[in-house]
């Protein structure tokens, strides 16, 4: 049985039942005790008199009306502010938040590395050939990465470029962020960040980076970037990596900031069908 609270009242289906009942009571009872009850078959005119004689009286059955309605509507209004409550809590209890799905097949099995980034981006192709169909219901496109080694990834910027199916002009840039931020650092010793301590292939670190406003469109190809600033730090940074070819992402590498095209520009070349670099998964959520 579904059983929400409002409160401290408990919204079962029965008890909801009983506040609808007494709410639908409350209405009918006030339209005759205010003298309005349309099911009777007195006419306008006496409707009429009856108000008129009231106000020579001095106004008292107008003055208990009033008194009435006053009443009728604080407790018609705590009954229907419950009542709405009660639905509104059952419908989300009945309707919980769908399970995020995979937009593309992501890297699956166990991971490689590929170590030593400062001064150097990573590229990613999201083939649109490659989209499942279920996306056309998405509204949102998540990105995972992952890493193999390090204590700290330095990320100088993060973008995500739309091109036409098939063609290596920019057709749009989206910046991606990390916490609201595009040039995140990120500790990877921190439990916090990554429960399994060391960071290695066998316990690689995956980070979710904000959602995406991005319906992804099968007549689009889109393209991760992910820029690491030239330190130290990087040097010693391990990018997760497809073990095995059961994967529709590819990448490839250029040194250089490649997060900087602008729309109009073009993809630059050297993708040739590899494993993606740090991008392991593309999902709703």
């Amino acid at each position: 049985m579904i059983k929400t609270t409002v409160g401290s009242i408990i919204c079962e289906p029965l008890i909801l039942n009983v506040w609808l009942e007494r709410l639908q009571f409350f209405l009918v009872r006030s339209k005759t005790w205010l003298g309005v009850d349309r099911t009777r078959t007195e006419g306008r005119d006496r409707r009429r008199l009856r108000a008129s004689t009231a106000k020579s009286n001095g106004g008292g059955t107008v003055s208990n009306a009033m008194k009435i309605l006053s009443k009728l509507k604080t407790s018609t209004l705590l009954m229907s502010a419950i009542a709405f409550a009660c639905l509104l809590n059952s419908a989300f209890a009945q309707h919980p938040a769908a399970a995020p799905i995979n937009l593309v097949a992501g890297v699956g099995g166990p991971v490689s590395s590929s170590n030593q980034w400062d001064s150097y981006s990573a590229l990613n192709l999201i083939a649109g050939a490659f989209i499942f169909p279920a996306t056309q219901n998405v509204t949102t496109t998540v990105l995972y990465i992952g890493f193999t080694a390090g204590t700290e990834a330095d990320i100088g910027n993060m973008v995500l470029y739309t091109t036409k199916r098939g063609n290596a002009k920019i057709t749009a840039v989206t910046p991606v962020k990390l916490k609201g931020i595009s040039n995140p650092i990120i500790s990877l010793t921190n439990k916090k960040v990554c429960p399994i301590q060391p960071v290695t292939t066998a316990n690689p670190c995956v980070i979710r980076l904000d959602p995406i406003k991005l319906t992804p469109s099968v007549l689009s190809d889109y393209y991760y970037v992910q820029y690491l600033a030239n330190n130290s730090n990087n040097q010693t940074l391990g990018a997760a990596n497809a073990l095995f070819p059961i994967t529709s992402l590819t990448g490839w590498y250029l040194s250089g900031d490649q997060t900087q095209l602008k729309v109009g520009d073009s993809i630059p070349s050297g993708n040739n069908g590899t494993h993606p670099y740090f991008l392991l998964y593309v999902m709703s959520n």
